[in-house]
């Protein structure tokens, strides 16, 4: 009898600590889901964002870009991506998704690993960030970024122009 007790007690223990991991694990959005999700983000915006007034964004045009693409999305990882960019049609470092993916852009200059200024036409370094990757990778003050993956600076760079 006390073989099966503690046995039992074990599984017991198991499922009650594997409980909040398993609540957590939630499945995946319908289509339909993502699709009001961003309808509900770009609503959002469109009725709050106070400075649309000083912005060259057309946010209905944004809304007709990236709603197309949501029709694509399958994965949180790609909706948080899709919302990013959408957002990043603003061109306003302080306006966020309070999330962030390795590949999220970041408030500029706090936090992002280099700061560059354009100097007569050429990207200069001007700082790096202590301790991470570009400092590990070598890069310093006064370095001169000619390309980003292969692609030139300026067109690099166009993305994230207004």
């Amino acid at each position: 009898m006390q073989k099966w007790h503690s046995r039992y007690v074990q599984w017991v223990l198991i499922l009650v600590l594997s409980a909040p991991v398993l609540a957590a694990v939630k499945p995946p959005l319908t289509h339909q889901q993502y699709l009001e999700d961003f309808d509900f983000f770009w609503e959002t915006i469109r009725d709050s964002y106070g400075y649309f007034n000083q912005k060259q964004t057309d946010w209905p045009r944004v809304r007709t870009i990236y709603r197309a693409q949501a029709d694509t999305v399958n994965s949180r990882r790609a909706f948080v991506r899709l919302l990013g960019n959408a957002l990043a049609e603003l061109y306003d470092n302080h306006a966020s998704l309070g999330t962030n993916r390795p590949d999220s852009r970041r408030l500029v200059p706090t936090g992002t690993d280099v700061w560059a200024t354009f100097v007569q036409g050429r990207a200069v370094v001007q700082q790096v960030r202590a301790g991470y990757g570009a400092e590990r990778a070598g890069l310093r003050p006064g370095a001169v970024i000619e390309t980003v993956n292969g692609v030139p600076v300026s067109e690099a760079i166009r993305p994230f122009l207004p």
